[in-house]
């Protein structure tokens, strides 16, 4: 989980990067193509450590079913938000698709934070 988190926290960051990058002026295409090479990188980094808590959240008797659901729903959410995505784009422009993912990404890691930080209060309450 912890990964996880971090991930985010750096993807926050590449969404800020591309947002300033975006928001007008002369920007080089190299920066720009760096911080794309970058991203793709840092998203498949994503992907596994997603899908190796994915899979320890799964063990039990029915471990395939339940990985199942997790990367079904994984897709109909990246689906939905690509959707949303080009919708935005269409309407506010890039900057503004940078932004929204950048606040979205931080409160995804304010989210896990919160819940790794009860589960382990949880599982010290059930050790004692």
């Amino acid at each position: 989980m912890r990964l996880i988190i971090l991930f985010l926290m750096i993807e926050a960051l590449v969404y800020m990067g591309f947002w300033l990058l975006s928001d007008g002026g002369e920007s080089s295409a190299l920066v720009l193509k760096s911080l794309y090479v970058f991203n793709s990188s840092l998203v498949a980094a994503k992907y596994v450590a997603l899908y190796t808590q994915m899979m320890i959240w799964a063990k039990g008797t029915q471990s395939g079913v339940d990985f199942s659901l997790f990367q079904s729903m994984d897709m109909i959410v990246a689906i939905a938000m690509a959707v949303f995505s080009g919708w935005l784009v269409s309407f506010s422009g890039y900057s503004t698709l940078f932004i929204c993912a950048s606040s979205v990404t931080i409160a995804a890691v304010l989210i896990l934070f919160l819940c790794r930080n009860q589960q382990q209060a949880c599982s010290s309450l059930i050790e004692s």
